[in-house]
């Protein structure tokens, strides 16, 4: 819209003013300075916009400057830009009760190591250097989520009291080897109730419990106890399971992989690409963010405004006009009761 194009306009002209300033930090500077400098300018580039209060503006950059950009620009003030940018290990301390949470975590459980990345989030390498990585752990993600969905599903259909995988629950929900082993108690009941000779009992004795899921299978066999048809059913949940098991592995591999990745990025890192992940992609970003969302809170209070109008003058003139009509004629009515004229 026009208006948000207004206020994009001020936003960038004030951005353009002040990115070589925000640029061109370095040791020793005052960050006091800094933020009065481009505080006060966007106070003063926000006085004259229509419904939107300039303070409220200069608000949201405070808050964002509370939030995160002053601590950025102290450290950037005391270790220079690529010192700053550089990942440290997360502090676990429990004799001063401080225990950071990690922003990256690299490694298993026995050699696992947590880093904080104080000046740039690894979500900003990964948009700027490794978007194409993301968008494919993303897909992995989903296909993960389907396949556990579609396992949860076919839980929920065949554990009830009747169902195939009643039973088979361990301490964290259905087991493989629960469901392998009651394949192998089945595989037992059909070699008793068939003759060696029969079709049935040479498939039940092609069963064997750790490949049961994954090797070859009949499926559809018939009895009369039903026992081929829960065998079916066991099947089909390990094949299940095993591709929600492979879903998720891929999706763990693919994300190990590029949380590597970007650890072994950042000393890589230029002082430029440090300013513009710092400056561009995380400042002025966010600052635009809030402004952002100032005006959409403008819209929404008008927005409510003009329902609360149109509420208040839903009824239409005609029906006002009659409704009066009406109370007139009630109030002569009693009025000429009481002795008095209706002027």
């Amino acid at each position: 819209t026009a208006y948000a194009d207004t206020v994009a306009k001020r936003f960038d002209a004030w951005r353009k003013a002040h990115e070589p300033l925000l640029k061109g930090l370095k040791v020793d500077d005052l960050p006091k300075q800094v933020i009065h400098t481009v505080s006060e300018d966007l106070l003063e580039r926000f006085s004259d916009v229509p419904l939107l209060s300039r303070y409220d503006v200069f608000q949201r950059l405070m808050d964002y400057w509370a939030e995160a950009m002053q601590d950025d620009v102290y450290l950037i003030a005391a270790d220079g830009w690529t010192d700053a940018a550089q990942p440290r290990a997360v502090i676990d301390d429990k004799a001063r009760k401080i225990k950071e949470t990690p922003d990256l975590t690299i490694g298993g459980s026995r050699s696992q190591k947590k880093y904080k990345m104080d000046l740039i989030p690894p979500q900003l390498i990964i948009d700027r250097y490794f978007a194409k990585e993301q968008t494919e752990i993303d897909r992995l993600e989903a296909e993960h989520a389907k396949a556990t969905e579609r396992k949860e599903e076919f839980e929920e259909e065949h554990a009830g009291d009747e169902g195939a995988l009643n039973g088979l629950e361990g301490k964290s929900g259905i087991t493989k080897g629960n469901v392998q082993q009651r394949a192998m108690d089945l595989k037992q009941a059909i070699m008793d109730a068939y003759d060696a000779k029969t079709p049935e009992h040479k498939q039940a004795k092609t069963i064997k419990k750790t490949s049961f899921g994954s090797g070859e299978w009949k499926s559809g066999t018939k009895d009369e106890d039903g026992l081929f048809e829960e065998l079916d059913i066991l099947y089909e949940y390990l094949q299940i399971a095993e591709e929600e098991s492979a879903a998720k592995k891929a999706h763990a591999e693919a994300t190990k992989k590029l949380h590597e990745q970007v650890l072994a990025k950042y000393p890589k890192l230029s002082e430029d690409e440090i300013k513009t992940l710092v400056v561009e992609d995380k400042w002025l970003t966010s600052i635009r963010t809030g402004i952002d969302g100032e005006v959409h809170a403008v819209a929404r209070r008008l927005a409510a405004r003009v329902r609360e109008l149109d509420e208040r003058y839903a009824q239409p003139l005609p029906n006002l006009e009659s409704s009066v009509a009406e109370l007139s004629e009630t109030v002569a009515g009693h009025l000429e009761r009481m002795g008095l004229a209706w002027a």
